[in-house]
């Protein structure tokens, strides 16, 4: 591959690594409204309070996965440039995907709580 292929490359990966981290650091806002409206699940009995308190307790635990997305750890240093930024961003990526599917979970359950207080 030619410099310009290879600059192209680099680029490009250090680009969707920016995009990663701003997917990271904008899902930090599911656990910190959940514990911003962790307050609301003192006045619920019952149902309502166990899946409210499970949806909670999901939503602080996306912190982790958004914590390795945003701050990978470093791949083999014997790896070129262009291979360990590919690593960066798989990893990055595949602990996005992992956040997403906790925050979509908090929510569902967090929706059964709802629904659980209106029946």
């Amino acid at each position: 591959m030619n410099t310009i292929g290879i600059r192209d490359q680099r680029d490009s990966l250090r680009e969707t690594t920016r995009h990663a981290d701003t997917k990271a650091s904008l899902l930090l806002l599911a656990p910190g409204a959940a514990l911003a409206g962790s307050g609301i699940i003192t006045g619920l009995h019952g149902a309502a309070a166990v899946l409210a308190s499970w949806a909670l307790i999901v939503a602080v635990a996306m912190a982790a996965p958004i914590g390795a997305a945003i701050w990978p750890r470093s791949p083999k240093p014997s790896l070129g440039e262009i291979e360990r930024l590919q690593h960066i961003v798989e990893t990055k990526l595949q602990w996005i995907r992992i956040a997403i599917g906790l925050g979509g979970l908090a929510l569902a359950l967090a929706g059964a709580a709802v629904i659980t207080t209106t029946s």
